[in-house]
């Protein structure tokens, strides 16, 4: 008799499709080219178990191997212009003789396409399953320190300065150059103060970037994040400070001196905070013109969720039952399934303390597309992850946010 085609030792994703693995670590190659989730190779998944929760996972393989064909065909026909993550670009003036250097301006119409292409950046041209965006992460914040400390503006020149240059080049282009400038500080800036708060969710980490915060993420800053990733300054300001307030609490655990009044009175205020913004997206709010405006409120519910975690840990989660209910009926009922790449962090962290009965709807979207992207890497590691707290959120009651994030090393959410 024949030997099976397949392992009865490889991953639990190439046994369910009854395929050949070749038992790669820290996931197999054959679920690695196709872009699905790799369910590794420990116990056997709670879902698999014959029945409406095997078929959905089998299903949503199946979606995605269809779309990663689909995919490839179409880019062995017609090479796909990059998406640009730049701010685009107006003219000064259309009916200048002279040639006007353009003005950047962030797009008001936020594209989940640029966090596409970054973390495709990010994960294939630098190898390591995608994990050495930690390096080129912080070599980025420390030229942005070391441009700041040393106070280099490329736009600062003096009077005499300013009068030779205005010699050679007329003033409209000159302003334009420094508008030019200036824009693409102003992304720079949003951009890696962005990607440095999502990084210490999980790494828990106090933002490298946290003395500038309150300035770049002030209500009248130019810098406005929902231009770049999709949310608001307000919530990522809060995200930042729990982030901060969770390394500051570890520490001071560690050394013996923490201050569990100073701590609570934070607390409070970080949640006064959040509670105030949201409330401008109550229930009867509907984002009919601009689906992405649900962004905000998502990631607003994900740092209360951060908030009791850091707090709590997985201990009296029915605190968060009217959270989780608010951000369920979002998810499935208003955001367009194009929106959920900007929506990474949220269903992570919200994932975290869902409900059992709400679990299928996290392990449909981070086993489908367009949230499970051929080009990136990371995003495949999640729900293996997810599946996990959810397993030992169960089973230890003492299970706790920091042990959580041992099973998330090296993988940013986005």
């Amino acid at each position: 008799m024949a030997p099976p085609l397949w392992s009865k030792q490889g991953c639990w994703t190439c046994r369910l499709r009854k395929k050949k693995c070749d038992e790669g670590h820290p996931q197999c190659s054959t679920c690695e080219s196709l872009s699905i989730t790799c369910h590794g190779y420990g116990s056997k998944p709670d879902w698999m178990d014959g029945g409406d929760g095997e078929r959905a996972v089998a299903n949503g393989i199946k979606e995605v191997v269809k779309h990663t064909s689909r995919r490839k065909t179409a880019q062995s026909v017609k090479h796909r212009d990059p998406a640009k993550i730049a701010p685009k670009s107006t003219t000064v003036s259309e009916s200048s003789s002279s040639p006007v250097p353009s003005l950047d301006k962030p797009d008001a119409a936020f594209s989940v396409d640029e966090t596409t292409l970054l973390m495709h950046f990010l994960d294939n041209l630098f190898t390591n399953y995608g994990n050495a965006w930690h390096s080129h992460l912080r070599a980025a914040i420390n030229m942005y320190l070391r441009s700041n400390k040393y106070g280099s503006a490329p736009t600062d020149l003096t009077g005499e300065s300013r009068a030779v240059l205005n010699k050679e080049l007329p003033l409209l282009e000159y302003e334009a150059l420094v508008s030019n400038d200036t824009a693409h500080s102003r992304f720079m800036s949003g951009t890696l103060i962005w990607l440095d708060i999502v990084s210490c969710i999980t790494a828990a980490t106090t933002p490298h970037l946290l003395e500038f915060h309150s300035t770049v993420m002030a209500p009248d800053s130019q810098t406005q994040l929902e231009d770049i990733m999709g949310c608001k300054n307000w919530v990522m300001l809060q995200i930042g400070r729990i982030a901060a307030l969770h390394a500051n609490k570890l520490q001071a655990l560690r050394q013996g001196h923490f201050n569990c009044e100073e701590f609570k009175q934070t607390i409070i205020d970080i949640d006064i905070e959040i509670q105030s913004g949201l409330e401008a997206y109550g229930p009867d709010y509907v984002a009919l013109c601009n689906p992405t405006t649900l962004i905000t409120p998502l990631f607003a519910i994900m740092a209360s969720v951060y908030l009791h975690l850091i707090t709590h840990g997985f201990q009296e989660l029915g605190i968060l039952d009217v959270f989780i209910a608010r951000a369920m009926i979002i998810l499935q009922t208003e955001v367009p399934t194009h929106v959920l790449p900007a929506l990474v962090a949220p269903l992570y962290v919200i994932g975290s303390v869902a409900r059992q009965g709400d679990e299928q709807f996290f392990r449909d979207a981070f086993s489908s597309p367009p949230l499970l992207d051929t080009s990136l890497k990371q995003r495949t590691r999640i729900l293996p992850i997810l599946e996990e707290v959810w397993d030992k959120r169960r089973a230890e009651s003492s299970f706790l946010w920091e042990d959580s994030l041992e099973l998330i090393p090296d993988i940013l959410l986005i």
